[in-house]
C-alpha cells in the first residue's frame, strides 16, 4: 500500500495520528492552485484502502481512518500530510 501511494519513504510512527494533528474544514483546499494539486493526489483511494485495512486487520486505526475519510471531497494538503 506504501508503493501504491508512493509514500514508501515516509516514516513509521508508533501512533496512527501524530499528536496535536487537527483537521478541519478550515484546512479545505481553499484556492485553485491547491485544488488542481489535489486532483492529482489519490486521497479517496488512500481512504478507501485504509478503510479495508480497518475492517480486516487494524482497528487500532478506526479514529484516525474516519476523520480523514470525513474530508474525502474537498481534502487539502494538510489532509494528504496526514495520510
Amino acid at each position: 500500500m506504501l508503493e501504491r501511494f508512493n509514500v514508501s519513504n515516509c516514516n513509521a510512527v508508533t501512533i496512527p495520528m501524530l499528536l496535536g494533528t487537527r483537521l478541519s474544514v478550515t484546512d479545505l483546499s481553499q484556492d485553485d492552485e491547491e485544488h488542481n494539486c489535489m486532483r492529482s493526489v489519490p486521497y479517496g483511494n488512500a481512504g478507501g484502502a485504509l478503510l479495508y485495512l480497518l475492517t480486516t486487520t487494524h482497528l487500532d486505526i478506526s479514529f484516525t481512518v474516519s476523520n480523514l475519510c470525513r474530508f474525502i471531497g474537498n481534502p487539502g494538503l494538510k489532509h494528504w500530510k496526514a495520510v
